[in-house]
């Protein structure tokens, strides 16, 4: 037995057809299997068919197929093609913001390494510094003890 069922979804209020087709299954019981036909629009009540081959055409592929053309038609044509024309704009900049990331990580990460060199080199200078006081402040001892014995 077959039939249709209407059930409301709870977070959007959309109401879907499903096609129900009962069977009996032995030493369990009835069972049922649900196939989606498609959304009741809430407007007309009518289900209009959802999935590629149920889905209403585009306006534009009907104008065509028609050959009726006419201001409104052209002007969802032309919203159309500007919405076209915007998904591509964003998809190129999304690309270059991707492209401007990647090289901040390279660049932020060629950073770090010479701080961390730069570190390493610093300390070497501290520890000349180091060496030439000691130099220093021994030739100046000699120094002292040379005019000193004189």
């Amino acid at each position: 037995m077959s039939c249709i069922v209407k059930q409301k979804k709870k977070g959007t209020s959309t109401i879907y057809a499903y096609r129900s087709e009962s069977y009996w299954v032995p030493n369990v019981g009835p069972r049922s299997k649900r196939k989606l036909i498609g959304k009741v629009d809430p407007v007309t009540g009518e289900i209009v068919p959802t999935g590629k081959r149920g889905r209403p055409k585009k306006v534009q592929d009907q104008a065509t197929a028609t050959g009726v053309k006419d201001s409104v038609t052209d002007e969802v044509i032309d919203s159309e093609n500007e919405l076209e024309r915007t998904k591509r704009a964003l998809i190129e900049s999304i690309a270059a913001n991707q492209e401007l990331e990647s090289r901040i990580n390279a660049l932020t990460d060629e950073n770090r390494s010479l701080k961390a060199e730069n570190a390493k080199l610093q300390k070497q200078l501290d520890k000349i510094d180091q060496c030439l006081e000691k130099a220093r402040s021994s030739i100046l001892k000699a120094f002292d003890a040379c005019i000193g014995a004189s």
